[in-house]
């Protein structure tokens, strides 16, 4: 029966923890996993160490610091480029340009702005040939030559 209340309590917690998660950016909650995380890890691997178990203490207080590194730099795993990268999108904060006009998409893509389908998709696939990601191009420029080869297509 004593051990009841705390067990409850500690169910009762969790669940909050857990909606309080639920509801939460992806990337809030992600933040705030590590911070938690992370001071737990240091202060557990400090009493560790100060009860004598040095050999588990340090490595769970180093864990805990690397957490805390990682949150107070605010990567979170991502890529420093950002995202959106090599996917053509902005990155965020920054706007979308206008939409491309058919001259510009017939610079891009080398043909005139009257030429027909074939011409623009044959021109379309040379360029994607080497501009393609898979092929060792950049994300950004073959998006720029699909969105020109849409405007010119008409779709």
């Amino acid at each position: 029966m004593s051990l009841l209340i705390p067990f409850l309590a500690a169910i009762g917690a969790l669940l909050a923890l857990a909606f309080a998660f639920s509801r939460m950016k992806t990337e809030n909650a992600a933040l705030l996993l590590r911070v938690g995380l992370g001071v737990a890890g240091v202060v557990g691997g400090i009493l560790l160490t100060v009860r004598g178990l040095a050999v588990a203490g340090i490595p769970v207080m180093a864990a805990g610091l690397g957490l805390l590194g990682v949150a107070a730099r605010g990567q979170g795993g991502k890529s420093q480029t950002g995202s959106g990268a090599g996917t053509g999108e902005p990155p965020p904060g920054k706007a979308r340009r206008s939409p491309m006009t058919r001259r510009e998409a017939a610079q891009i893509l080398g043909v005139a702005e009257n030429a027909s389908e074939d011409e623009i998709r044959r021109a379309h696939r040379e360029l994607m040939k080497k501009l393609h990601p898979d092929a060792g191009g950049s994300g950004p420029l073959a998006a720029q030559v699909q969105e020109a080869r849409d405007v010119l297509l008409g779709g």
